[in-house]
């Protein structure tokens, strides 16, 4: 009887040890996760800062030497960065229009009306309508490029708009603004900044473009400052940010340029003169930006340019962040950092972001930092910059709605070893261009004037797609099979698939 009661009381403790150690990992498992699904009292406030034709590795903290960054390196060695996240293309050459609309909708290119992003429809619910029926106060600033009503929707307030009806070319010291209206009733851009005045627009190239008038980009984020430093609600906050830059014209303050002086300016490694071939928009805007053939002088010229505009981004980004600080408010709030296109600049004799090929136009800085987030990992997932739209929801707790087609990527954030959220990532560039990267090889198929071109490029041992293996022997049967992958994701009905797919 003894020994039973002394093997009861052994089994006993041995259960109560069982139970204690399991509560303690519930716990701390619990915590872990109150980080991601906050309850409504304890929601962190989000900020977005998106930015305009930012390649990928124009970030000192990405591998870029010459440029200078360090408010956004701050935000990647304090944060989670997913380094192969890219936008998925666009049926027309303003790529930022269809690349905010992912954003905004969750929904990729060949779920958007025509591909272009310049509306999309109410059914297609908006991140800051949900946001805002969850409890969010939803305030915009920066550059709009999906139509009034559609870029408009959900947001309670905002100030210092751009980009709503005309004038996407003017430089950056004397863009049109438009205040934000409840009504929606916005109509033609024809005034810019000066001083905190407002002036009529008069365009004359002979005048010095950097002595105008405050600089986009810290007009935007004078406007953000403004919001946050106002902001006495309960209620946790959605603060979007798009900034135009470093979108050209590539103006900044003359204090910048000369951070960057050309003879220091290296060009990229696959620098070509030419682009080899017709990809159906060589003498698109953007590549007219440049003389052909290109020189290396003009390029460094608009490298240097293009980091300098960059570096005075970076500047005004780190005032955003001082006032976060400064109000008690940055241990709460998830700032996503990310941008609408990448750019060429000189990279296989391309400027613009018209392309699928080297990645320059489509690959894309994609960073989390802030309440939860693990600091300075990277994550090689393949994701596309819509699945930032279910990714916020995860964050904050909120639910998401049906017409969302994007991914979470929570738990590739909370774990570097998670499955990942996608095998293979889908392009598409107008009715010409379509490409299928998965984590070794990228295939790129041209459809121009009824003629076909084909790119296969081992992108572990080749990232700057200097070696096309199309028609090495040793390659068919992998190109063969990326292509019948390829053929899989063709959305049929849509006007301009139909038409890429109609000639291939």
């Amino acid at each position: 009887m003894m020994k039973t009661l002394r093997e009861f009381g052994l089994k006993n403790k041995i259960g109560l040890w069982y139970r204690f150690y399991g509560f303690l990992f519930c716990l701390a498992f619990s915590q872990n996760i109150q980080a991601f699904q906050p309850n409504n009292r304890e929601k962190p406030n989000i900020l977005i800062i998106f930015t305009d034709d930012h390649r990928y590795d124009a970030i000192g903290a990405l591998g870029n030497g010459q440029v200078k960054t360090p408010n956004i390196d701050a935000l990647i060695n304090g944060g989670t960065t997913f380094t192969n996240a890219y936008i998925q293309g666009a049926n027309s050459g303003a790529v930022c229009a269809p690349s905010r609309a992912q954003l905004l909708t969750g929904r990729g290119v060949f779920d958007l009306p025509d591909g272009n992003g310049h509306y999309f429809p109410a059914s297609m619910i908006s991140l800051p309508t949900v946001l805002g029926n969850s409890g969010y106060f939803t305030f915009i600033t920066g550059k709009s490029h999906n139509g009034p009503e559609a870029s408009m929707r959900g947001f309670k307030a905002g100030a210092k708009l751009y980009g709503l009806s005309n004038g996407y070319y003017i430089p950056h010291f004397r863009m049109p603004y438009q205040d934000f209206r409840e009504d929606g009733a916005y109509g033609r851009e024809h005034l810019y900044f000066v001083d905190g005045k407002k002036h009529d627009i008069k365009l004359n190239p002979d005048e010095n473009l950097h002595h105008i008038g405050p600089h986009s980009s810290e007009i935007f984020a004078k406007a953000a400052i403004d919001f946050l430093e106002g902001y006495d609600k309960k209620d946790p906050f959605l603060l979007y940010l798009p900034f135009h830059a470093p979108h050209d014209t590539r103006n900044a303050p003359v204090k910048y340029h000369e951070m960057y002086p050309i003879e220091k300016i290296k060009l990229p490694l696959n620098f070509k003169q030419m682009h080899p071939f017709d990809n159906g928009d060589l003498y698109i805007r953007d590549e007219k930006l440049a003389p052909y053939p290109r020189t290396e002088l003009d390029t460094k010229k608009q490298l240097a340019d293009y980091y300098a505009i960059i570096t005075h981004m970076d500047d005004q980004i780190g005032k955003i962040l001082q006032t976060l600080e400064r109000k008690g408010i940055r241990d709460n709030t998830i700032i996503i950092f990310a941008s609408d296109s990448g750019l060429g600049m000189g990279s296989q004799g391309l400027f613009g972001k018209q392309n699928l090929y080297d990645d320059g136009g489509i690959h894309v800085p994609l960073v989390f930092n802030g309440a939860g987030i693990p600091k300075n990992e990277r994550r090689e997932t393949l994701c596309y910059t819509f699945d930032i739209f279910p990714t916020i929801c995860e964050l904050s707790g909120t639910e998401v709605p049906n017409s969302v087609r994007g991914k979470s990527l929570v738990k590739s954030i909370q774990d570097s070893l998670a499955v990942p959220i996608r095998k293979e990532l889908y392009f598409g560039y107008t009715h010409t261009q379509r490409a299928l990267r998965n984590e070794r090889f990228k295939l790129i198929e041209y459809v121009v004037q009824g003629r076909r071109y084909t790119q296969l490029f081992d992108i572990q041992n080749d990232p700057y797609e200097t070696t096309d293996l199309s028609k090495e022997n040793g390659y068919a049967r992998t190109l063969e099979d990326l292509r019948q992958r390829l053929i899989t994701h063709r959305k049929k009905g849509l006007q301009w698939e139909d038409k890429f797919w109609a000639n291939f």
